[in-house]
């Protein structure tokens, strides 16, 4: 029996062992990737489609075409579809994004059959009835207008919109004019030319040989034009280096920074992430320390590096109350200039290392969040071995090599900065 009163020995991860997807392809050339993990019968089966907003002629069409899949399909009214979903004890999220749409199932396996068939159902037969579209867009309109109010969100906007422009696919916001440009012959139009794009179906959960088979002979008879081409252009991203949203009445002020860093498969990336998480990335970076310890202005400020298919960002965001607003970007700066000119402390580098090798092996501990790492590879085209290379670099990166980075990654004139609030 185990003792508990005796704390189990601590030891250095040497090598994280992560269960690997397994590629199952199906008669009509899509690929199932499964990852079968834990006791429990619960599948997340995941149909996910290259056709995000990057893709989209009009603003909001990619958006509005896949939040109405389940608002009316196959002859099902949007009332019919929630309760068969109900009925099963599964629910259905759309995650309608910038590269990719996902539609998202969570059901035990006794009724994976029933409710993979009703998923297929309405993917293949969408009627974007004008009623339903109707509510969808006050619903949406309604959401726009609050987080126009919202210092924190309409900031996070404003920075996507500094670095991309107003007119590319990552910087364009969703207007409320555009949302009430929106018809069903739009929607129809983008499912015919993007939305029937071969998807990739992902399972995971206690996934048996039986709901492969399940989802194998359903989604053999998905409707979909394997011809359907990307886009190829690559828009030109028109920075800007600040923007400023004066709000009079404001006592605190949403700041964001934001500058273009390499993409995931570029080799430095790892080494990239120890920065980062130094610098801002967990709670004991250099700027919690500073500006919400010494400084005492904010409950949080972090950095993060956002990954997606044709640009990757290094972001920073926190809230202040406006008459710190000034100093804030300085300490941000003075950071910068310590990380660039100052090798890091041997005792700092090993504490953010350790926590970030901790932090990755309880990251997964479940079969989703397994699925949620192959994922991070399978989309940017990458092995497991990245998660071997991510690993290995966070043990063996040197202060030296760091330092080389922030001179090139932490300098205030790479970054563009967004103000929502005052000085």
């Amino acid at each position: 029996m185990i003792d508990r009163t005796q704390a189990p020995a601590a030891g250095e991860i040497e090598k994280v062992d992560l269960q690997e997807a397994v590629p199952v392809q199906l008669s009509n050339g899509i690929s199932l990737y499964y990852i079968s993990s834990g006791k429990l019968p619960v599948v997340r089966l995941e149909v996910i489609f290259q056709s995000g907003a990057w893709y989209e002629r009009q603003n909001g069409q990619s958006f509005f075409a896949a939040k109405m899949i389940a608002e009316g399909a196959a002859g099902h009214s949007a009332h019919e579809i929630a309760s068969q979903f109900e009925y099963y004890g599964s629910f259905l999220e759309v995650k309608p994004g910038l590269d990719r749409v996902s539609f998202v199932v969570y059901t035990l396996s006794k009724h994976l059959r029933s409710v993979s068939q009703l998923l297929r159902d309405i993917l293949n037969a969408p009627e974007y009835p004008e009623k339903e579209l109707e509510i969808q867009k006050r619903i949406k309109k309604q959401s726009v207008k609050i987080n126009r109010e919202k210092p924190n969100m309409l900031a996070s906007q404003k920075i996507k919109e500094a670095l991309f422009g107003t007119e590319h696919p990552y910087g364009l916001s969703l207007s409320e004019e555009a949302i009430e440009s929106i018809t069903s012959d739009d929607l129809h139009d983008y499912r015919r030319t993007r939305l029937c794009a071969q998807p990739t179906i992902i399972m995971s959960g206690g996934v048996t040989e039986a709901d492969i088979e399940v989802v194998k002979t359903t989604f053999d008879q998905l409707k979909f034009n394997a011809n359907v081409n990307g886009n190829t252009s690559s828009p030109k991203a028109v920075s800007q280096r600040e923007i400023f949203v004066e709000r009079p009445k404001a006592m605190q002020s949403s700041i964001r920074l934001g500058s273009f860093i390499m993409q995931k498969a570029d080799p430095a990336y790892p080494e990239l992430m120890v920065l980062n998480e130094i610098f801002g990335g967990y709670f004991g970076s250099r700027l919690m320390k500073n500006i919400r310890e010494h400084k005492g202005y904010t409950y949080g400020i972090y950095s993060s590096m956002v990954n997606l298919s044709h640009a990757s960002m290094m972001i920073i965001g926190t809230d202040v109350n406006r008459e710190v607003t000034e100093d804030t970007f300085a300490q941000i700066s003075y950071e910068m200039k310590r990380l660039r000119e100052e090798p890091i402390p041997q005792a700092e580098l090993e504490t953010a290392k350790n926590y970030m090798l901790g932090n990755f092996q309880a990251s997964i501990n479940s079969p989703f969040s397994l699925a949620d790492k192959f994922k991070a590879v399978y989309f940017h085209e990458l092995g497991y071995d990245f998660y071997d290379n991510f690993v290995d670099t966070i043990k063996s990166v040197s202060a030296k090599r760091l330092k080389e980075l922030a001179n090139v990654y932490l300098t205030g004139d790479k970054f563009s900065k967004v103000v929502v609030g005052g000085y």
